[in-house]
C-alpha cells in the first residue's frame, strides 16, 4: 500500500504543474487508498463471517441427520442453530418428542418386563417353599407313623 501511495504522489507531481494541485492529487489517491484498504478489510471480515457460518450450517446439518436416525443429542444441537427456520424447528422438535417418547415407552417395557420376572421369581421361591413344607410335613407324619408303630411293638 505505501508503494502505491508513493507511485501516487510521483504520478502528481509529474503530471502536475503547480504544487498545490500535486497536493489535491496526492490527497484524492490517499482517500481512494484509505478507502480500497477499508474495502478489503470488510471484505475479509465479511468471508470470515460466511465460513463461520458455514461451519455452523455443516454442523447443523449432520446433527439434523443424526437425529432422524434416532440420535436424541444430536436434535439437541441441531436445534441450537441460530438461523433455524420455523419448520425445521417444528420438525426437530416433533422428532425429539418422537425419540423422548420412544425411550419412556423402552424403559416402560424395561421396567414391566423387570417386574414380571421378579413376580416370577417370586413365585417359583413360593412354590419351593410350599413344596419343602409339604416335604416336611410328610416327613413328620412317616416319622409320627413310625414312632406309633415302634411303640405298639414295644408294647406288644
Amino acid at each position: 500500500m505505501r508503494q502505491l501511495f508513493l507511485i501516487a504522489i510521483a504520478l502528481g507531481f509529474f503530471f502536475s504543474s503547480s504544487v498545490s494541485r500535486a497536493q489535491d492529487c496526492a490527497d484524492i489517491m490517499l482517500g481512494n487508498i484509505v478507502f480500497a484498504a477499508g474495502e478489503i478489510e470488510r471484505q475479509q471480515r465479511r468471508k470470515q463471517k460466511q465460513r463461520a457460518n458455514q461451519r455452523l450450517h455443516q454442523q447443523f446439518t449432520v446433527s439434523w441427520h443424526a437425529c432422524f436416525r434416532d440420535d436424541l443429542p444430536a436434535c439437541n444441537r441441531a436445534l441450537t442453530y441460530q438461523y433455524i427456520n420455523r419448520a425445521d424447528r417444528r420438525r426437530l422438535l416433533q422428532k425429539r418428542t418422537n425419540l423422548l417418547a420412544a425411550r419412556r415407552e423402552a424403559a416402560e417395557r424395561v421396567h414391566q418386563h423387570e417386574l414380571e420376572r421378579r413376580r416370577a421369581e417370586l413365585a417359583q421361591q413360593r412354590h419351593l417353599a410350599e413344596q419343602r413344607a409339604e416335604e416336611e410335613r410328610q416327613q413328620h407324619l412317616r416319622e409320627l407313623e413310625e414312632r406309633r408303630l415302634s411303640d405298639r411293638r414295644a408294647f406288644l
